[in-house]
């Protein structure tokens, strides 16, 4: 296993030797011609045990994300959190992908007309 650094004092994450999914999706959507869309995508989390990991990911693809904006639903317990994204629909669907994974985090995406 191969150790990624962190920023801010996070925990390392361990991830097998090899490519960033990040730079493999970029390859993928190079090599298939993809052109780059805006999306907003949209994420609520249920609880907070996914929260590093959803963060980790989201640094991973960080070269493709415009901004993002967190707002905590204290009364509901939720954490609503949008994200700006410029990117080719298959790296797109790759982070919604990964993070639609985490236990107790919804994700949806919506995309630019043009």
């Amino acid at each position: 296993m191969e150790q990624e650094g962190t920023a801010r004092g996070q925990e390392t994450a361990k991830r097998p030797a090899g490519q960033a999914p990040v730079d493999l999706a970029r390859k993928e959507a190079a090599a298939a011609g993809e052109d780059s869309r805006i999306a907003m995508i949209s994420i609520i989390l249920d609880s907070t045990d996914g929260v590093s990991r959803m963060n980790e990911i989201l640094h991973a693809y960080g070269p493709y994300i415009i901004g993002r904006m967190g707002i905590p639903y204290r009364e509901k317990g939720l954490c609503l959190i949008a994200v700006a994204i410029d990117a080719p629909l298959s790296v797109t669907s790759a982070l919604t992908g990964q993070i639609g994974r985490i236990p107790g985090i919804s994700v949806k995406t919506a995309y630019a007309k043009r």
